[in-house]
């Protein structure tokens, strides 16, 4: 029986907080086409391609990186960031930004106009 193999390609999108850039995370391999078998097949090599972050804040990103749009910078002060870890976006398109290195989170718009902030010595908006 011919085996004939198939080409396939996942990407799994995640955004990077620390400049907001939307990117996709590529994997590439070969899988056999099914068939009825007894004995268990091993999966097949994936090798995912990620983004390289450096100490001073640039992300080496890669051929599958999209920039979206940036807002912020630096600092401690509202709409500065240190240490950005994690992003959120709710069904009403606010973004937050969970603001590690000042103990915080902070809140946006869609469009990156500031909202708000939960944390650390700052009032709850």
């Amino acid at each position: 029986m011919e085996m004939h193999i198939h080409h396939y390609k996942l990407i799994a999108c995640y955004l990077i907080i620390s400049i907001i850039l939307i990117g996709c995370v590529e994997i590439q391999g070969t899988l056999p086409e099914l068939q009825p078998s007894s004995t268990p097949q091993e999966p097949p090599e994936l090798t995912p391609e990620y983004p390289k972050y450096h100490k001073d804040g640039r992300i080496e990103a890669g051929r599958n990186i999209f920039f979206y749009t940036s807002f912020g910078s630096s600092g401690k002060n509202f709409t500065q960031f240190n240490n950005p870890q994690d992003i959120a976006i709710n069904k009403d398109g606010y973004i937050y930004i969970a603001d590690t290195g000042n103990h915080r989170i902070q809140k946006f718009t869609s469009n990156g106009d500031f909202v708000g902030i939960v944390g650390t010595n700052t009032q709850v908006y």
